[in-house]
This record gives structure tokens, sequence and C-alpha cells, in this order.
């Protein structure tokens, strides 16, 4: 997320900086052209995340690289692990191209919540 993107919502933070990273990851492995679905599972206590992750992976695809592939995002509450978002990128076959896991800072209490 940049600060150039007018977008930007700053709740989104923790998980737009993981689909960033995980799209670098993709252009250096050259993929980005051959994703035809995303797969994101969020490790949270709260479930705010998963709609700033829903947001971000389609805000933050590049235009460059044609429409943003379909995409899942799960919620799961983190039993020991912490707080993380898991990303998988498959193709038209169903193979995994790239698979990464990045930590996510948690929202602290009393942070606005999704509308």
């Amino acid at each position: 997320m940049t600060s150039e993107d007018p977008q930007a919502d700053p709740s989104d933070a923790p998980v737009a900086m993981a689909a960033a990273q995980f799209i670098r990851a993709l252009r250096g492995a050259d993929a980005i052209d051959r994703i035809t679905r995303v797969e994101a599972t969020l490790m949270a206590v709260e479930a705010d995340g998963l709609f700033a992750a829903e947001r971000t992976l389609t805000r933050l695809w590049p235009a460059d690289a044609g429409a943003a592939p379909a995409h899942e995002v799960i919620w799961m509450r983190p039993s020991g692990e912490g707080a993380s978002m898991k990303l998988a990128a498959f193709d038209a076959s169903g193979k995994v191209l790239l698979r990464r896991c990045y930590p996510v800072v948690a929202q602290k209490a009393g942070a606005a919540g999704h509308e």
C-alpha cells in the first residue's frame, strides 16, 4: 500500500503489506501472468482483516498483469501460531505456483471496524 493510493484505508495496512509482498514475489517468480486463482487464509483474532484482505487483493493487483484473478479469503482464529496471512496462487490446472506466509500485526483494541 502506498501513500499515493487514494483508496488506501489505514486499517488495511497489515494485510495490504502482505498482499504487496506476495505480488512482488509472484513477479519475481515470473508467475503473475499464469495465475487464475489466489487463496488467502487470514489467521487473526478479529474478522476485520478479512474485509481488508478482500479489498486489497483486487486493489493492489498490477494493472499491467491484466484483471485480478478469482480469489477466496478464509478467516481462521489463530491457534498458537499468531496472526498471519497465508497466500497461495494457482494456475488454470490447479497447480500451486507460489505459496507464502506473512505475519500480520493485530489491530489494536478500539480500532475502527468494518462498516
